[in-house]
C-alpha cells in the first residue's frame, strides 16, 4: 500500500533540513561578521531601512538603519488566480501543497508547469490520483516539445492525468471539504464544461514579483511589476539595487544567488559577471527534465541555420544496467551549423539535473560541438548520452 507510511516524519525530516540549511547561513552570517535583523522592513526613501518588529523576530521595537547601498531580494509570490480563492486547506498554493497532513484522494494540479509537474508527482508518488489540467496543448513549456511529450507519457505510467487545452473557469468548495473544479475547452469555449470533484486543489499557474514595502518615489517597474535594473543591477533610484525574483529573468533560486553574488562583488570593486544564456532550467520529476540554452524551434525563429543531434538514454548501458526510468528519456544537442557553436543542451532522463551542467560548463566555455564530441567520457556512465547526442550533432554517433 503506497500510503502506509509515516507522512508526519515525511514533513519531519523535510523540517529539519530547512532548519539545518538556515542554520548554516546564520553560520556565516556570523563567521563574516554580517549583522542579521529579523523583522519586516520597510524602505521609503534611499540610504533609509526602517525596521519592523514581527513575532518570533530579534527586533523588539521598530528602528531604522542607514546604508549607503540598499539591494532588494523580496522575491515573488504566487500569482492569484480570477477562478479561486486559495484558502491553504482544500484550494492550494505551492505553501500548501507542501505541507498536507494527508495524502489527498484526489489533487487537481491547475498548471502544467514546473511547480505543478513537481508537486503533482509528489502526491502521485506517495498514493493520491493526481489530474493536471492545463490550458496549452502541451506540459512544461519553454522546453523542446518533444521532451516535454516523454516526459508527459512517462508520468502517465505513473497514474497521473492530464488534462490539456483545458481552461478552468471556477474552483467551488462545499461545507465538506469538496472542491468542484469546472473546466471548459481552451479550443472550444462554446463547448460544455466539464466537472471534477477533488479533496486537494493546486494553483500552480505560476510566481509574480513580490516588492512588500518598497515605496520608493521614482522607483521604475515594468508592466509586469518587476523592478527595472541596469547591467550592475541599480535600479532608477541611485543608490538601491535589486536582485533575484523581484527583476526579469528566469524565477529560479540559483538565478537569483549568481546575481547577489555579482551585484556585491561589483559594488565592492571586483570583476564579476553572470552569463545568463547558460542558466540551467530543470523539472524535478521522475524523470527530470532539463535544459540549458535555447531549444531548436527558438534558435530557428532567431535566425540560426542548425544541425541538431540527439540520443535515446534506451541505447545508453548504464540506464539499460540500472533499469532507471526504464530506460526512458534523451539528451538532444542545438547547434550553430555555421561554427558548430553551441545553442542549447537538453534531456529527460535520469539524473538530468546533474548532468545538465556538462552542457551549461561547455556553453560558458565557448566550446563547439565538436570539442565536446572529441572528449572522453567514462563508461558505463548515464553521461556517455550526452557524448552520444554531441557526435550525433557532429556527425555520427557511436551507439546508434
Amino acid at each position: 500500500n503506497s500510503r502506509d507510511f509515516d507522512l508526519p516524519s515525511v514533513h519531519g525530516q523535510k523540517d529539519a533540513a530547512l532548519r539545518s540549511l538556515a542554520g548554516g547561513i546564520d553560520f556565516l552570517f556570523d563567521k563574516y561578521g554580517v549583522t542579521r535583523f529579523h523583522a519586516s522592513a520597510e524602505v521609503a526613501t534611499p540610504g533609509t531601512v526602517n525596521l519592523v518588529p514581527v513575532s518570533g523576530g530579534t527586533v523588539t521595537e521598530p528602528g531604522t538603519i542607514s546604508t549607503s547601498k540598499t539591494l532588494l531580494a523580496t522575491g515573488s509570490k504566487v500569482r492569484a488566480a480570477r477562478f479561486a480563492q486559495i484558502d491553504e486547506k482544500v484550494v492550494l498554493s505551492s505553501t500548501g501543497a507542501l505541507n498536507l497532513e494527508r495524502v489527498p484522494e484526489h489533487l487537481v494540479v491547475i498548471g502544467g508547469g514546473v511547480i505543478g509537474l513537481e508537486l503533482g508527482s509528489v502526491w502521485s508518488r506517495l498514493g493520491a490520483k493526481v489530474t493536471v489540467v492545463e490550458y496549452a496543448g502541451r506540459i512544461a513549456p519553454g522546453s523542446e516539445e518533444e521532451h516535454a511529450r516523454i516526459l508527459q507519457r512517462q508520468l502517465g505510467k505513473q497514474g497521473m492525468k492530464f488534462m490539456l487545452n483545458s481552461a478552468v473557469q471556477d474552483v467551488s468548495v462545499d461545507g465538506d471539504g469538496v472542491a468542484t473544479v469546472t473546466i471548459g475547452n481552451a479550443k472550444k469555449p462554446e463547448a460544455k464544461p466539464k466537472m471534477l470533484k477533488a479533496d486537494a486543489v493546486l494553483v500552480a499557474i505560476g510566481r509574480e514579483p513580490w516588492t512588500p514595502g518598497v515605496t520608493l518615489p521614482g522607483l521604475a517597474k515594468d508592466r509586469w511589476g518587476y523592478v527595472t535594473v541596469d547591467d550592475d543591477y541599480q535600479t532608477s533610484v541611485p543608490g538601491v539595487y535589486a536582485i533575484g525574483d523581484c527583476v526579469p529573468g528566469p524565477m529560479l533560486a540559483h538565478k537569483a544567488e549568481e546575481e547577489g553574488v555579482v551585484c556585491v562583488e561589483r559594488l565592492a570593486g571586483h570583476d564579476a559577471t553572470l552569463n545568463y544564456a547558460t542558466i540551467p532550467g530543470i523539472i524535478y520529476t521522475d524523470p527530470e527534465l532539463a535544459s540549458v540554452g535555447v531549444t531548436e524551434a527558438d534558435a530557428s525563429a532567431a535566425g540560426y541555420e542548425t544541425k541538431v543531434g540527439s540520443f535515446a538514454f534506451a541505447g545508453n548501458s548504464r540506464a539499460k544496467a540500472t533499469g532507471v526510468a526504464g530506460g526512458a528519456g534523451a539528451v538532444k544537442v542545438v547547434a550553430d551549423a555555421q561554427n558548430g557553436a553551441i545553442l542549447g543542451v537538453h534531456m529527460v532522463g535520469p539524473q538530468a539535473s546533474e548532468m545538465i551542467h556538462q552542457g551549461a560548463i561547455a556553453m560558458n566555455a565557448g566550446c563547439t560541438v565538436k570539442e565536446v564530441a572529441d572528449m572522453t567520457f567514462g563508461h558505463p556512465t548515464l553521461s556517455e548520452a550526452v557524448k552520444e547526442a554531441f557526435l550525433a550533432a557532429d556527425h555520427l554517433p557511436v551507439h546508434a
